[in-house]
């Protein structure tokens, strides 16, 4: 009996160790999973802290721009206080990002400064539109860029009862001659180079070579006659070539629209009036010229404003004609007297011209809008609209040398690569002196050099 109470007695003592042993270890393990949970929680603390500090840094930088963008407004400080440094304490973070959300939800400078960046265009370079004339129209070639244009161009005019004097000086007819009808056809392949020489201003050169050929219903001026006759002319030769430069003025900032400088020169290398053999028959030009004859110097500022989806634009230009001397040249006068019976009498006397000529200045103006339907193709609709004032010889001035030409214009654009596209614009006159059609088919291919 004694050996089994001590049996019993020795079993609940090492039962007691047992699970005093039991006891230690689990509170061992609880407070290494503490320890463990603890040090996640620093790790992840850090980390907070350092994307806190990196959005700081992002916010500070964006201010930054926007100040940047906006010199003359006070711009909300969206950014709030500066970022923590790198010892921070988390409570100190907090309160910095608390202090960022309560700067940057005030509604009125937010809405101010939303309000601008909507008014800011995305770039600084005017937007390519379809071009519609030779100082409208593209965009400025970028610095170090060289771009190679060939143009087709064709025209067509017809008109009725024209008075013509025996030459004539641009669109203007100076003359003595009743002509019935003139049909004038124009072809002119041209070939036009322009390079970026800095990030706004191009420089550009226009060598043409054209085609004329004009029939004209009239009557012999030396042998008078009821019926019609036809009489056919013709040139082919190189034009008159043009030198020009368009600087870009302004940035386009703050809702204004861009404006582009232009600066034209047209020289005296076409075939001119005043060199082609006279038929005195008809008192028409046996060969047609290609050239006016004249310097000419115009200078033109256009203004392009982009308001997505669409591009207005608008163009004012002045031509100056310079005069100069030209030869003499004879014409036949009809001249009509009575005999004693009261019977009109025709004959002919000789007309000189020749002295002083001063071709009239024109000023001129356009308008219109640019849609593009997508990244590559664009669709523009126009007006342009030039005054040709009175030409003067030897201080006189010719009547009948002060003309309107008034065109609708619209043109389609599309781009094929990076490097080349096609332009094609149609004009369609809207005055009596303006052409009745000219179409032009442009495809420009850029070189970088």
């Amino acid at each position: 009996m004694q050996k089994y109470n001590a049996f019993v007695y020795t079993g609940f003592v090492a039962g007691v160790l047992l699970l005093a042993t039991n006891a230690n270890a689990s509170e061992s393990a609880m407070i290494n999973q503490f320890k463990k949970l603890l040090s996640e929680q620093a790790k992840q603390l850090t980390a907070q802290q350092k994307t806190l500090e990196a959005q700081n840094r992002q916010l500070n930088e964006l201010q930054s721009r926007l100040d940047q963008l906006s010199p003359q407004e006070n711009v909300a400080n969206t950014a709030g206080a500066p970022a923590p440094k790198k010892n921070a304490k988390p409570e100190q973070s907090k309160s910095v990002v608390a202090q960022t959300g309560k700067q940057s939800a005030e509604p009125q400078k937010t809405g101010q400064v939303q309000a601008r960046l909507k008014e800011m265009p995305k770039d600084t370079k005017p937007p390519e539109i379809p071009r519609v004339s030779a100082d409208v129209g593209g965009v400025l070639t970028p610095k170090g860029r060289l771009v190679v244009e060939p143009t087709i161009q064709y025209g067509y005019s017809k008109a009725q009862r024209v008075a013509v004097v025996g030459f004539n000086v641009a669109p203007v007819l100076i003359g003595n001659v009743d002509v019935r009808d003139v049909r004038h056809e124009t072809e002119t392949i041209a070939l036009t180079g322009r390079y970026g020489l800095t990030e706004r201003l191009e420089l550009e050169a226009r060598v043409p070579f054209s085609r004329r050929q004009e029939t004209s219903q009239t009557r012999p001026i030396i042998d008078p006659s009821a019926n019609d006759t036809f009489f056919n002319a013709s040139g082919t030769d190189i034009g008159d070539i043009e030198v020009a430069g368009h600087y870009q003025i302004n940035k386009g900032l703050n809702g204004w629209p861009f404006f582009i400088g232009n600066l034209r020169v047209k020289t005296v290398t076409g075939t001119s009036p005043f060199e082609v053999p006279i038929n005195l028959k008809y008192n028409l030009p046996e060969k047609l010229n290609t050239g006016s004859g004249f310097w000419s110097i115009q200078p033109s500022i256009t203004a392009i404003f982009p308001t997505d989806p669409a591009v207005f634009y608008a163009n004012v230009n002045y031509l100056m004609n310079i005069g100069a001397s030209v030869p003499q040249q004879t014409f036949l006068r009809l001249d009509v007297k009575k005999d004693p019976d009261g019977k009109a009498v025709y004959t002919t006397v000789p007309y000189r011209t020749g002295g002083k000529v001063e071709p009239g200045d024109a000023i001129g103006f356009s308008f219109g809008t640019s849609l593009a339907y997508n990244e590559k193709a664009s669709f523009s609709l126009g007006y342009s609209h030039t005054i040709y004032f009175k030409s003067q010889q030897n201080g006189i001035d010719i009547d009948g040398t002060d003309v309107d030409v008034g065109q609708f214009t619209f043109g389609l654009n599309y781009v094929f690569t990076k490097k080349t596209s096609a332009n094609l614009s149609v004009a369609i006159g809207a005055t009596r002196d303006a052409p009745d059609v000219q179409l032009t088919l442009r495809i420009p291919y850029g070189i970088d050099i």
